[in-house]
């Protein structure tokens, strides 16, 4: 695009905001390809720029995406119960949901086999145990989950001799 000096010197110091519509865009080789004198006068638009004797440096923008995909992972806690001399569980940790629905590019959630919990260590159990933990997703950061904690529950009984 020509413009006079003070209009340049004007978009360099407030930049303009381009608003681009992907719909319009064709994709070519795992990228989305945006042509630009296709889309000429809804860019012009924008950039409130005057339509004659204009020109643009680039013929496309070309933008990388990742084909998102869903999938159902298993819940594994990492919930740790030490019990105190004379108590036990009556059966075993339960957590809900003991699965997940989650979201993510495809090289991802290829290689994802299960969630876990965030690690929780209890001492000296005496009592049941009810609560809620996270979901470790750290290592996850393009990872979407629809659930992001997890419930846990243990009955505790005293048992004698």
């Amino acid at each position: 695009m020509q413009e006079n000096g003070f209009r340049i010197a004007w978009f360099s110091l407030f930049p303009p905001t381009l608003t681009v519509d992907v719909s319009r865009a064709s994709e070519e080789n795992g990228r989305l390809v945006y042509v630009i004198d296709e889309n000429r006068s809804q860019i012009l638009e924008q950039l409130n720029i005057n339509f004659d004797d204009n020109s643009f440096v680039r013929d496309a923008l070309f933008i990388a995406f990742e084909q998102k995909q869903e999938k159902k992972l298993p819940v594994i806690s990492r919930i740790e119960v030490q019990f105190a001399a004379g108590y036990s569980a009556v059966e075993e940790l339960r957590v809900e949901p003991d699965s997940v629905r989650v979201s993510g590019p495809d090289n991802i959630l290829d290689t994802l086999s299960a969630i876990r919990t965030f690690p929780v260590t209890f001492s000296d159990v005496k009592n049941d145990l009810a609560g809620s933990v996270l979901l470790d997703t750290t290592a996850l950061p393009k990872v979407t989950l629809y659930n992001k904690r997890a419930n846990y529950s243990l009955d505790v009984e005293k048992f004698t001799e």
